[in-house]
């Protein structure tokens, strides 16, 4: 399981995110989003955004 939580000033991610269980990306509560540029994939569980902006490469 991988859990992201992004910094009041947003951040951003690149690349690809390959985890065995669940992915968690979130920055619920902020103003400010958390930017992934890729994918998110998880093999045996979810992969859960909250605030997030995805771009595919």
């Amino acid at each position: 399981m991988i859990h992201f939580l992004g910094h009041e000033d947003g951040s951003t991610m690149v690349g690809t995110i390959i985890a065995p269980a669940g992915v968690t990306i979130s920055t619920a509560g902020q103003t400010v989003q958390t930017t992934l540029i890729g994918r998110a994939l998880g093999l045996t569980a979810s992969v859960t955004m909250v605030n997030t902006t995805v771009v595919a490469p």
